[in-house]
């Protein structure tokens, strides 16, 4: 199954599951990425989206291959103890007309009136809880189905977690399915059980690792001790928790604290959490602009997703007529950043492909046949990069104003000026590609950070041969990277939804130095860096313990203040 095709409704009121991933990250879905359709080009909500096709990697199989990212191989044996891990029966259960035979990796799972994807060794495969049924008539007319999902630990604390009665809904090459969550990712034997419509569905799986069994009435928060990086670092990370709020994260005095922002919600949107003109541009269905100054966040407008226009105090909305990315013609204007005011009045954007991104005059829009440069004054593309599918990752804020994008599998990334067509090429190492999406330009628009399989690609715009890398410590790759707001830091981190530790990296574009730190919390996606005296509001007063701060993995998270903790 291809990475994306996965559209929303923008008219409901209960958000979808978010997932933003970089290549060759895990990418947590049961059958691939969901992601976003259009044509027949897989495309992933880059985020900050990032938004990054990427391989999957089942745990506990014989072999686990990164498919995509290079001749990366590791072999971990099949233990499942005694934990009773559900062995599907091959060739599996045989789906109704109108979903394939066999689904991408592994086997059908289960009856007519609840199925679901398993791997055909039992090994495990982070994921979201997806399922199908016959009896589901779709996303249009279910915006949110009513299946239901509990996890439950078969050995250590007998912890229970359910899905809330939270769902949403897919639809790519295996037909229309069902969304309730995310799988807890978390060490232990698990036994699921998924209803609907009078259906049940059980199986049991076993995430490898020590199971976690915290002292739930430790309440001491760790002694703070010497800063990471050091102890000038002005900024402060501000990742997205996946669900509805944001994790700050002071490196210097080494405090933590996740809190809810209004107007954010889950949901595989392409931008997740962007700073315009100090302005958190966030949401979906509805657009909201949280100000980093005074805290307040103004609706800019309704609309199916939001996108960073050219100019720094403008945001493009680009509206769907189903509420769905990918289906209709969208309707597009653009309004300030900071209230929402309209610059533009809405017009239809009649380009057979997914807008990306704003560039001078208009949006850059990602089709199969190249990347179509649409003029909003004309209604017309005045130019295509490339010529077949194409992906965009971003555009430096200037007069001279370049944009970053790549061909298919993205072993070229192309950094085209849109004034006079100048086209600088770089390429990817031998059996890498590029994330593209995931591509940022540096404010003072001299570098250009690009994450691989392996590593992160510094780019010297200014002398492209003096151009760095640096890769992660351990066995997982950075997903991510910001910029400050200003100066030349680069920070890069790891995907750790559900996961207990995440990896940061604090990169010196111009000495060309780099430190590295591992943070013992996980519950991260994509993130923007901000100034200290912006962070007060998001870092909150008292500290916890992190067991007493725990990230979430339903929605809504159920917080209802800042929860810091010292770490």
């Amino acid at each position: 199954m291809r990475d994306g095709n996965v559209s929303f409704d923008r008219h409901r009121s209960v958000p979808l599951i978010a997932l933003t991933v970089a290549v060759g990250v895990l990418i947590i879905a049961a059958v691939g990425f969901v992601g976003w359709p259009r044509s027949e080009i897989s495309i992933s909500p880059g985020s900050a989206a990032a938004d990054v096709t990427g391989p999957e990697v089942a745990i506990g199989s014989t072999t686990t291959t990164l498919s995509g990212a290079g001749p990366t191989t590791t072999t971990v044996p099949l233990d499942f103890g005694s934990c009773p891990v559900t062995i599907p029966t091959q060739p599996g259960f045989q789906p109704t007309d109108g979903h394939p035979l066999e689904p991408p990796f592994g086997v059908w799972y289960g009856t007519e009136g609840l199925w679901t994807v398993l791997e055909s060794d039992g090994s495990y495969r982070p994921r979201k809880a997806v399922f199908w049924s016959a009896k589901f008539l779709g996303g249009i007319r279910e915006g949110q189905p009513e299946v239901f999902v509990t996890w439950r630990r078969l050995d250590g604390t007998g912890e229970v977690i359910d899905s809330g009665g939270y769902s949403t809904n897919g639809k790519d090459q295996s037909g229309e399915f069902m969304i309730a969550g995310f799988d807890p990712n978390r060490p232990g034997c698990w036994e699921v059980t998924a209803t609907y419509k009078g259906a049940t569905l059980v199986y049991t799986y076993l995430v490898p690792g020590e199971p976690d069994t915290p002292d739930p009435t430790t309440t001491t928060p760790p002694i703070v001790v010497d800063p990471i990086f050091g102890d000038e670092l002005p900024w402060v990370l501000l990742f997205d928790d996946g669900i509805d709020g944001v994790l700050a994260v002071d490196l210097v005095n080494r405090i933590a604290a996740r809190s809810v922002i209004y107007g954010q919600r889950a949901g595989d949107q392409p931008r997740r959490l962007e700073i315009i003109a100090s302005h958190l541009i966030i949401g979906w269905s509805e657009i909201y602009a949280r100000s980093l100054a005074d805290g307040l966040t103004p609706l800019l407008g309704e609309a199916t997703i939001y996108l960073p226009a050219a100019k720094q105090d403008r945001v493009w909305l680009i509206d769907y007529p189903y509420g769905r990315v990918g289906v209709g013609v969208p309707t597009v204007w653009q309004v300030s950043a900071s209230m929402g005011q309209l610059i533009s009045e809405p017009v239809a954007l009649e380009v057979k492909g997914i807008p990306a991104i704003g560039i001078p005059g208009g949006l850059a829009v990602e089709t199969d046949d190249g990347i179509a440069l649409w003029d909003a004054s004309s209604g017309e593309v005045t130019e295509v990069l490339g010529r077949g599918p194409s992906y965009v990752g971003d555009v430096s804020r200037d007069l001279d104003a370049r944009i970053v994008w790549c061909e298919d599998r993205c072993v070229e990334l192309h950094i085209t000026r849109l004034g006079s067509g100048e086209d600088a090429i770089v390429t990817a190492r031998a059996g890498e590609t590029f994330d593209v999406r995931s591509a940022r330009f540096a404010n003072d628009l001299r570098f250009l950070a690009v994450p691989t399989a392996s590593r992160i690609v510094v780019i010297d715009l200014e002398n492209l041969a003096a151009s760095t890398d640096f890769s992660a410590p351990g066995s997982a790759p950075f997903a991510f990277v910001a910029w400050s707001p200003s100066g030349t830091d680069l920070f890069a981190s790891t995907y750790s939804y559900g996961g207990s530790s995440t990896s940061v990296a604090w990169h010196d574009a111009l000495r060309g130095t780099t430190s590295y730190a591992e943070l013992p919390f996980g519950g991260t996606l994509s993130f923007v860096v901000i100034n200290k005296n912006q962070a007060s509001a998001f870092l909150g007063e008292g500290l916890q313990s992190p067991v007493d701060c725990p990230a979430t993995i339903v929605q809504p998270s159920s917080r209802t203040e800042v929860c810091s903790f010292g770490f």
